[in-house]
């Protein structure tokens, strides 16, 4: 009897153990809240295939202006900064010798014609007064010519005078070696100015001849082989005119075309010389430049489309130029590429270039669903209302998104509250259930945390 009652007492006991476990099981699975995402599903599709490189932003071109003739600096109209149009007066020299240069030319040619004319025409009372008065107008450009270079010969001699001075000066350290390098430019420009004088003077004295020859010829006649000779000196003094007028209208600088000025490397009141850099103009139209390798030149080419990426935004942009040899250093050959749309950039900027040279089959996700653990990278699918951790390998960045490898298609990919995640966790969907329905399971917290 007592063994019954023993044996008795074990199987209540086991039963009794038995309902607690499921009990405590019943209430475990009752207290698992399931977390709440969002969903993805996965589809492999056709990708871009990109070569990537990085480039800066600056401008597509520069013009530097400057004078073709030495001279003064009378005027600038710009200064650095200022939007310049098509057309605007830039900078202009002192024309005083330049207008000289013209009215001297435009002599000599009226007196050729004059002799020109007397020869073919034959000679008349008044053919005589003229060829008199063509030597008296002569005689005057002559007289002309001649103070012009006494006063270039002055200037010059009084600069030579000066630089001798300076070398001693700076021999004993009073002068700095940028006075000294100006006035050595500024006792050059006056050497040409006087050199030009005294052709100028040479010139006029040549036609002072020419007239003296033709008034000698009215009165005596003339011969066809010298009215041949006569013609050929009209049309050399009409090509001088046209140079002198030609040299006075230079010395106004105009912009070619609208941008804005960079640079002012002169100021008014300056002697420089020709050729000297006067403006330099940038385009306003911006571009990002780069260095493809060798290795990559043949996967670009012009009109190639690319993907500029600069402070995390966006921009489309073309391939305009490739420059057909390497640079000596880098080894790159430089590519340009156009915006799709003007913008207004800072120059400088480092921009991220994407060049787009085919496409594949690739899976591409939102890169905010990617996680990392310290070692790899990671993503969560879902299988059967539970979290599956999957390792993935992230091939190529475009953008906001990532093409991977290690999902497969079809899968169902978590692009919101992964982070509340482990593998193996319950969840629930936004599209599957309502906020009420997840607030009537228990769900307030998974909710919230998603939100």
């Amino acid at each position: 009897m007592k063994v019954l009652e023993k044996q008795l007492s074990i199987i209540v006991i086991g039963l009794s153990l038995l309902l607690v476990g499921c009990s405590n099981d019943e209430t475990s699975a009752q207290s698992e809240k399931a977390v709440v995402v969002e969903l993805q599903q996965i589809k492999e599709e056709n990708a871009p295939i990109y070569l990537n490189y990085l480039g800066n932003v600056t401008v597509k071109d520069t013009k530097k202006y400057s004078f073709k003739t030495s001279g003064k600096v009378q005027s600038l109209s710009v200064e650095k900064g200022n939007h310049v149009q098509k057309g605007q007066e830039i900078a202009r020299l002192e024309t005083t010798e330049l207008q000289y240069a013209v009215n001297a030319a435009i002599g000599q040619y009226q007196s050729a014609k004059a002799q020109y004319d007397k020869a073919v025409n034959g000679a008349s009372l008044e053919d005589k007064e003229q060829a008199k008065l063509a030597v008296s107008q002569a005689e005057v450009s002559v007289e002309q010519a001649k103070i012009v270079m006494k006063q270039a010969e002055e200037a010059y001699q009084f600069v030579e005078d000066q630089l001798t001075k300076y070398k001693i000066l700076y021999d004993e350290g009073v002068v700095a070696q940028n006075e000294l390098d100006k006035l050595v430019l500024e006792r050059e420009l006056k050497q040409k100015d006087f050199e030009n004088t005294k052709q100028q003077l040479s010139q006029a004295e040549i036609g002072l001849a020419n007239a003296q020859q033709v008034s000698k010829d009215v009165e005596n006649g003339i011969r066809v082989e010298d009215i041949e000779a006569l013609k050929g000196q009209l049309e050399q003094s009409k090509a001088n005119v046209d140079a002198q007028k030609k040299m006075l209208q230079d010395a106004v600088i105009y912009a070619e075309q609208s941008g804005v000025v960079s640079e002012l490397p002169v100021k008014s009141g300056e002697v420089i010389s020709a050729g000297y850099p006067v403006a330099v103009l940038r385009t306003p139209e911006k571009i990002v430049q780069t260095g493809i390798t060798q290795q990559d030149i043949n996967e670009v080419e012009h009109g190639t489309k690319v993907v500029l990426t600069i402070n995390n935004q966006a921009y489309n942009g073309i391939v305009t130029y490739i420059s057909d040899t390497p640079d000596m250093q880098t080894r790159t050959f430089e590519t340009e590429i156009a915006f799709e749309n003007e913008l207004d950039l800072p120059l400088g900027l480092v921009a991220e270039v994407d060049f787009e040279t085919g496409e594949q089959s690739a899976i591409s996700i939102p890169v905010t669903s990617i996680l990392n653990d310290g070692e790899k990278d990671y993503v969560y699918v879902i299988e059967e209302e539970r979290a599956i951790r999957k390792i993935i390998e992230i091939k190529d960045l475009q953008g906001t998104n990532a093409t991977v490898k290690g999902l497969k298609d079809s899968d169902k990919l978590v692009i919101k509250g992964m982070k509340n995640l482990r593998s193996g966790s319950l969840i629930t969907t936004v599209k599957k259930s309502s906020k009420s329905e997840l607030e009537n399971k228990g769900l307030e917290e998974g909710v919230k945390e998603y939100e």
